[in-house]
Formats: C-alpha cells, sequence, structure tokens
C-alpha cells in the first residue's frame, strides 16, 4: 500500500479517526506492518493516555459482543471518546443518530427500565461492570 497517497484520501474525506481504530486493532490483533508515521497522523487528538483501553473496549466489542453488555450511554460515551468526533471534524454526527444498529431493541424501547427497576437493574450488574472495568483498564480478568 502506498501509505502517503491512503493518507492524503483519508485525510481529504475527514475520514482519519475513522480508519485508525480499524488500523490499530488490525496492528494490535495480528501485528499487521502499518508505519508507526501513518498512525500518528491517523490517531485522533488527545487520545495517547485512554488509547490502551479503548483498543481492549473495541476488540471486546467485536469479538466477545456478549461479554460487552454495558449501558447504551455509556458505549456511546465511550465511542465519542475513541473517535473524538469535535476535535476530528466530525461535528455532532453520530451513528446511533442515522444508523438502526445502534439504536436500541423494539423491546428495550417497548419496555424501557423506569425508576427504581433502573436502578436495581444496575445495581444487580456493578459486579459485571467491574470485571469489565478490570479487564479494559488492565488488560486481564480480575484475580489473575
Amino acid at each position: 500500500m502506498v501509505w502517503e497517497q491512503f493518507l492524503v484520501l483519508v485525510q481529504s474525506c475527514g475520514a482519519g479517526s475513522g480508519c485508525y481504530w480499524p488500523l490499530r486493532l488490525a496492528q494490535g490483533l495480528v501485528d499487521a506492518p502499518i508505519p508507526t508515521e501513518a498512525m500518528d497522523e491517523l490517531r485522533p487528538p488527545g487520545l495517547r493516555i485512554a488509547e490502551a483501553a479503548l483498543l481492549r473496549h473495541f476488540a471486546l466489542q467485536l469479538f466477545q459482543p456478549e461479554q460487552v453488555s454495558l449501558p447504551i450511554s455509556l458505549t456511546q460515551r465511550l465511542w465519542v471518546l475513541g473517535m473524538r468526533p469535535g476535535r476530528s471534524g466530525y461535528g455532532e454526527a453520530r451513528p446511533w443518530n442515522k444508523n438502526e444498529t445502534f439504536l436500541p431493541t423494539e423491546e428495550d424501547a417497548e419496555q424501557p427500565r423506569l425508576g427504581l427497576s433502573k436502578v436495581g437493574h444496575h445495581f444487580t450488574s456493578v459486579p459485571h461492570y467491574l470485571r469489565y472495568g478490570w479487564r479494559v483498564l488492565w488488560g486481564k480478568r480480575s484475580g489473575q
């Protein structure tokens, strides 16, 4: 691949952070040979501190989605943190505003949890959230 041409095309389309994560996953998971300069050019601004945790989160979403049962609002916030849409030139565009894949299911919409039911659900999910957070932040299951 001619990386210089790729970078010019990506930047002209404003798709830098959108291309960064698939390439970063390929680099991290299968050691894809992607030039450091290309990754530096595509990396969303201000990402370095959270990059490793976001990489683990996105990989878990991709390969073990059944273990990523998080509140929709948290999943959306993690996407915003990784993509940096405001700093990357996307403005207010979000996938869940345009694509039904990212919206709650009909079942969720018909029977939303409210009040104490919602609090109770999140309270009983705390152990799952803590295990997931441990995996994302430290890259291993708790107790390992």
